[in-house]
């Protein structure tokens, strides 16, 4: 069976299939990398419940932006 046909039967990427194959990627690492720990990331998630309760909504630009002024901040 093909690549392609696999990565439609299966829903995967055609790309993430075909560089885990060649070995680009290791094909046993599923792990991700993450930027917050999760203490930071809940307090920037109660910041964001907090300004949307006070009728203060941040666009996804925005949340960017400030998860990004957050992390080179503290």
């Amino acid at each position: 069976m093909s690549i392609r046909r696999v990565a439609i039967q299966y829903n995967i990427p055609y790309q993430t299939l075909r560089d885990r194959i060649s070995g680009r990627v290791d094909p046993n690492n599923f792990t991700t990398e993450t930027v917050f720990t999760a203490d930071e990331e809940l307090r920037l998630v109660d910041h964001a419940k907090d300004s949307a309760i006070l009728g203060y909504g941040f666009s996804y630009s925005a949340m960017q932006q400030m998860a990004i002024s957050w992390k080179t901040r503290y």
